[in-house]
């Protein structure tokens, strides 16, 4: 018997392996994961490439996983090793980016992949506007889409001329998000973004790394709590129309601010929806994004915060809207078949990210701000789990090992400090 795939969640079409592309996901954490699970039982092959052995997805028995170079430390070597793949298939895989790391490599080295691989990124110029934080708020002022204040500082003396002259609290950024993440500079800030309060905060923190990266972005800091942050989340094909879409709105996030959503829950909001989807127009985007804005609670007004033009964790909450997002792409990236759309009625989920989660729990009890009640009530609807799943139990077991054994070396090394 054929394997299926559903393709319109109505009507169900048969699948020949052979007839439809295989799929390549760089990095198996829980972003990975979610697209593997995603093409689970289609019959279309999944191809894990990553280089960290012990990430989560790699054991997914939806998974045929490759070790392979880092995309940021070794791209040459990268990209010579995932052609050697793509030339064992007879049509072009369809590649998955997870990380800011991997579009960069995928942006750099596209004119080498392209003659191997469908590419799920958007063109070249509309990605760098997307990837600058700083061309993207200018293209959202031109089309009407509100931003915090934002200015871009190159240098200390640039600095000066307006530290005195800004309200505070403000939030120092990376003008791209990568450029935080090397390891000269990570080992410094160690956040995605820093809070502050005060001018003399603001120079203190910009003289810790202005020797390393001197340019960053300076934005108004937008008051509220971590669950006013929502995005709108969507698929756009060539032509820049949106074919799905649906928004979440984070619970908790992991460090407070400025962290990862570890709590994330699907939402309806359309007041963000008609100003999204001009945006995305207007900068002539193509393919997956999440965007991220913040609600003022006095105001009522959204901030944009960023554009994410890739895959998140929490993409599988497309399922409370009746959605596959990873089999949206696909459809539109291949043309097979009709792009899938939503015929389901909203039914609330959560997503949550276990060891994100229970380290949160025992950190708030432990440090007695919150009680289990003011956490747990930021939980409903259907749970969806980033790395549980009844069926394909062998990546929880091994992020459970990881996350038993991390723990482990924190309670040491406390001890050890209180000895000391």
């Amino acid at each position: 018997m054929n394997p299926k795939l559903k393709i319109d969640f109505d009507t169900e079409v048969d699948l020949d392996s052979r007839g439809f592309p295989s799929v390549f996901i760089l990095n198996l954490a829980y972003t990975g994961l979610g697209i593997a699970r995603s093409f689970a039982e289609t019959g279309i092959k999944v191809f894990g490439i990553g280089s960290k052995r012990w990430a989560c997805g790699n054991y997914s028995r939806y998974v045929n996983f490759f070790h392979s170079p880092d995309s940021q430390a070794e791209p040459e070597r990268l990209s010579q090793f995932l052609i050697a793949l793509a030339q064992r298939e007879t049509q072009k895989p369809v590649i998955f980016p997870t990380r800011d790391h991997d579009i960069l490599f995928l942006n750099r080295y596209r004119e080498k992949l392209e003659p191997y691989f469908i590419i799920a990124l958007p063109e070249k110029n509309t990605l760098n506007t997307v990837m600058d934080k700083w061309k993207l708020f200018e293209a959202a002022k031109r089309c009407n889409v509100t931003t915090p204040k934002t200015y871009v500082i190159g240098r200390e003396d640039e600095l000066g001329s307006i530290s005195s002259q800004i309200d505070y609290p403000v939030i120092i950024k990376p003008l791209r998000a990568a450029d935080w993440r090397k390891d000269r500079i990570w080992k410094i800030v160690k956040r995605k973004a820093i809070y502050c309060p005060s001018e003399k905060t603001l120079w203190r923190e910009y003289n810790r790394f202005k020797h390393i990266n001197p340019t960053v972005l300076l934005q108004e800091y937008i008051e509220g709590a971590d669950d006013d942050i929502y995005t709108f989340c969507s698929y756009c094909d060539r032509h820049s129309h949106v074919l799905v879409s649906f928004n979440t709105r984070k619970r908790i996030q992991r460090p407070e601010r400025f962290g990862t959503g570890i709590v994330v829950q699907s939402a309806v909001n359309n007041e963000i929806t008609e100003c999204s989807k001009r945006l995305l127009k207007f900068i002539g985007f193509t393919g997956t994004s999440e965007i991220e804005y913040k609600r003022d609670p006095a105001t009522g007004i959204y901030y944009l915060i960023e554009i994410n033009p890739r895959f998140w964790d929490q993409h599988r909450l497309s399922g409370s809207f009746g959605i596959n997002l990873p089999l949206v792409a696909y459809s539109d990236l291949t043309g097979k078949g009709r792009p899938p759309s939503s015929s389901s009625k909203y039914q609330p989920a959560t997503w949550i990210a276990e060891d994100g989660f229970i380290k949160h729990f025992t950190s708030e009890l432990f440090t007695r701000r919150k009680k289990p009640g003011d956490i747990l009530h930021k939980l409903g609807g259907n749970i969806n789990y980033a790395v549980w799943d009844r069926k394909d139990p062998l990546p929880f077991l091994i992020s459970l090992a990881l996350m038993i054994t991390d723990m482990s070396k924190q309670v040491t090394q406390r001890i050890s400090s209180w000895v000391e």
